[in-house]
């Protein structure tokens, strides 16, 4: 698959939950911002977080799959971010809210998608368990 059809899938995923332009990647060139992109090349896809000239993070693999869930990962959770912080719930882990909402938005786009967002946030839970008494 060329970069044009991975830019078309992206796309199409994020329109099932209506993602912000701003949140998808680049594509083949960085914006230096720490803002994600896209490369394909003979060895597969590439997930890319540069800033200021400086990789701070590559991920590549040869499924599609993959690349779009990081992708729709890292859309998803800025989205569960702006919702949770507007209607935040007082003396309450605000992770409960968050993980629900992004959850809720991945499962508009593939259910094996959410299923692997659930085991990285229970992942997440078993190393740092919810604490409501920290909000109180």
């Amino acid at each position: 698959m060329n970069i044009e059809e991975v830019k078309r899938q992206i796309a199409s995923a994020a329109e099932l939950i209506n993602a912000p332009k701003n949140l998808l990647p680049s594509y083949d060139r960085p914006r230096q911002d720490a803002h994600p992109y896209i490369e394909v090349d003979s060895l597969g896809y590439h997930f890319i977080i540069s800033e200021r000239f400086i990789e701070l993070e590559r991920r590549t693999t040869n499924d599609i799959n993959d690349l779009i869930y990081w992708v729709l990962d890292g859309i998803t959770h800025e989205m569960a971010v702006r919702k949770e912080l507007k209607y935040r719930k007082e003396r309450e882990d605000f992770r409960r809210q968050l993980f629900e909402i992004q959850v809720d938005l991945m499962e508009k786009v593939s259910i094996d998608y959410a299923k692997r967002l659930k085991k990285k946030i229970s992942e997440i839970l078993n190393v740092s368990p919810y604490d409501d008494s920290l909000y109180n």
